[in-house]
């Protein structure tokens, strides 16, 4: 009796843990799915907490020479070249090549401000140019980012054309439309894939003890 007792404490035992993990893989699930859309988005787009990153096809001094070209074909003017690298070697620090460029055109800038004044923390419009893991990337804040950052209105056609701007820029910066998109990761479909195997590990039909 003691014996069948037993046994059936720890079936008890396996299937109130089986439940736990079905419920927490539903759970994640649930999670994906609701961020499914932002996700896909994310991975088609290149975009991740408002930037939009490329992949240059070129070393590093090679991407960042094709910067004022880009900018210069659309009537934009290069302001400043921030070389944190640089800095940092004056301090002794040593650090992988990584340089903003800051450009636009006031006639523009000033049209945005005019929408909403709290967009100037964020102009002029910059790039962002960095090496790791023998990589060159390329990135700029994503301007419907800083529409909903800000929450301007008024200003969609412009908005429209800076999007448009920013695209071309960074294409030819990082080698054209076949520079290679950073698809945006995120652990949580790692833990969703762990939990559903232990779902199929406790599904699985075992022999309970004699």
């Amino acid at each position: 009796m003691r014996q069948k007792w037993s046994v059936v404490a720890k079936v008890s035992e396996l299937g109130r843990i089986a439940v736990i993990r079905r419920w927490r893989w539903w759970c994640a699930a649930a999670g994906i799915v609701s961020l499914a859309p932002l996700l896909m988005a994310q991975a088609a787009t290149g975009r991740s907490d408002g930037l939009v990153v490329l992949r240059s096809n070129a070393d590093f001094a090679t991407t960042l020479a094709r910067v004022e070209p880009a900018v210069r074909a659309r009537e934009l003017f290069v302001m400043r070249v921030i070389d944190h690298a640089d800095s940092a070697a004056q301090f002794g620090r040593e650090l992988a090549p990584n340089t903003v460029v800051l450009f636009g055109n006031p006639q523009v800038g000033s049209q945005l401000m005019a929408c909403e004044p709290r967009v100037g923390i964020d102009l002029p419009q910059k790039l962002l140019i960095w090496e790791a893991d023998g990589a060159v990337m390329v990135a700029y804040n994503d301007p419907a980012y800083l529409v909903r950052r800000h929450a301007i209105a008024g200003c969609g056609d412009l908005i429209g054309r800076v999007t448009e701007s920013l695209r071309a820029i960074s294409a030819q910066v990082s080698g054209g439309e076949s520079g290679e998109r950073q698809e945006a990761t995120t652990g949580t479909t790692q833990e969703l894939r762990r939990l559903y195997e232990a779902d199929q590990e406790d599904r699985r039909p075992s022999t309970p003890p004699t």
